[in-house]
């Protein structure tokens, strides 16, 4: 059953939760709740045991994410690179997919450095570092 579950995990399921879990209405218009939804389906595939793991998307890590693209990646991102901003031509849910790919990267490439993997450091325990590091 786990095999199974590990393929119906997937950026579909992401899309999915946001889409119906993370769907709110504010003043008759759809707003989708990225945070809820990444905190959902993380929560989720643990309880299920499937090998996938989702970054949580919080406020507070994609402010301070940039700064660890720069010291374990060598690369230069703008604090709001993984900020949702609404833009008039690009749909809701379709702005946070694409933020959220990008965030979903990221995190998985500093996991997968050697450095990181050497002291077993999971995209859970990353979100909890960088969160509490930067919550105060």
């Amino acid at each position: 059953m786990s095999g199974i579950l590990n393929t119906i995990f997937d950026k579909e399921t992401i899309e999915c939760c946001i889409h119906f879990a993370g769907l709110s209405m504010a003043n008759g218009r759809a707003r989708y709740n990225l945070s809820f939804a990444t905190k959902f389906c993380s929560s989720a595939a643990k309880y299920l045991q499937t090998n996938i793991q989702y970054p949580k998307y919080d406020k507070i890590v994609s402010d301070a994410l940039p700064t660890y693209m720069e010291y374990y990646m060598n690369k230069y991102l703008s604090k709001n690179n993984y900020k949702i901003i609404n833009q008039k031509n690009i749909p809701g849910l379709a702005n946070r997919m694409t933020v959220y790919s990008e965030y979903y990267k990221d995190i998985n490439a500093i996991v997968n450095l050697p450095c990181v993997q050497q002291e077993s450091i999971t995209i859970d325990d990353l979100d909890q570092i960088i969160w509490y590091a930067f919550k105060g």
